[in-house]
């Protein structure tokens, strides 16, 4: 069996599934979540103004975009070994079947590229005797998202459980990434950017209250509870394998981990705006479905990972033609 049996073909037959199934959505699905404010002192994505076809290619390019970003960062830090192609794969099927994801830009995708590019970040601190500079980015990036989304805020503990988990979090890279999450706030009120008046409680709402499609909200939240449990049982199993092996191998995994397993439990405790975790979720999921696939000698690995993309696939049909 070769656990390598992924192609590049496989990318873009993906790519193309995840595109088909987000124009599909755009073009039928309309709204399938209440336009809320969660942000701490500037609106959410949701209430920015912009042109619906400008929300939604900007969408696309960004969603389609971390596909090579992560082959790219495979090839860097070996979150997955093999060929890796799986990864951005399943990342596609995840994000493009999911309407509350590939509807217009959103907090969800914002959150996704914010942690993607701090992920990265992250990783490259391993072992770094130096990375006061690294955590003050991450913590500034962090930061600036908190002010429109508070989904940024519990991404502080992320990054720096991961940081100890690198071995690249000590009390100087502490001081740093505290200075990182105030001074973005110092500067925007110093420069008049925001008021103090600005400031605010989010507004919470009930998601199944204020939505126009709850039976769509209830069959993707099931789709996502499925894939919730699947992948937090396959990172148990992925967690044995990678104890056996290299070392920053398994510490990078274990970073991505921390990240899987907050937003996690994010969208069960902030259940009304579980929505804004869901990519970066995803994200942490398609690394399991992937590493499953590689530690596992699974008879013709490509033809079980299209049965499982269309059995998920077949949950956006539901949303979509029901």
């Amino acid at each position: 069996m070769n656990r390598n049996d992924f192609k590049t073909s496989d990318i873009l037959t993906a790519g193309v599934v995840a595109l088909g199934c987000i124009i599909v959505s755009i073009i039928l699905f309309h709204n399938p979540t209440p336009h809320s404010n969660f942000g701490i002192c500037i609106p959410s994505p949701s209430l920015w103004n912009l042109s619906p076809l400008f929300s939604h290619i900007a969408n696309i390019l960004l969603l389609m975009g971390v596909a090579p970003i992560l082959i790219l960062l495979n090839k860097r830090f070996i979150l997955v070994q093999g060929n890796g192609l799986m990864l951005p794969m399943a990342y596609l099927i995840l994000v493009g079947a999911n309407p509350f994801i590939s509807l217009g830009f959103n907090s969800s995708t914002l959150l996704l590229i914010v942690n993607l590019i701090s992920m990265a970040v992250l990783l490259s601190t391993y072992q770094n005797n130096n990375a006061t500079q690294d955590f003050f980015l991450i913590a500034t990036l962090l930061s600036v998202g908190s002010m429109t989304q508070y989904s940024f805020v519990p991404m502080i503990l992320v990054y720096i459980i991961g940081g100890f988990f690198l071995g690249s979090m000590r009390f100087k890279e502490l001081l740093a990434f505290g200075m990182g999450i105030i001074a973005p706030y110092w500067v925007a009120i110093g420069l008049g950017l925001i008021q103090l008046s600005d400031f605010r409680m989010p507004q919470l709402v009930n998601i199944f209250t204020d939505s126009d499609n709850r039976l769509d909200l209830l069959i993707m939240m099931i789709g996502t509870g499925i894939v919730l449990l699947v992948s937090f049982l396959l990172s148990l199993n992925n967690a044995v394998r990678l104890y056996a092996g290299n070392s920053r191998i398994r510490k990078c995994n274990n970073a991505f981990n921390v990240l899987g397993y907050v937003c996690a439990l994010c969208m069960i405790v902030d259940f009304n705006n579980f929505t804004a975790y869901l990519a970066s979720f995803y994200l942490w999921s398609a690394i399991q479905f992937a590493n499953f696939f590689y530690f596992n000698h699974i008879s013709r690995p490509r033809l079980l990972a299209w049965v499982l993309c269309f059995i998920y696939c077949a949950q956006w049909g539901l949303l979509i033609f029901y």
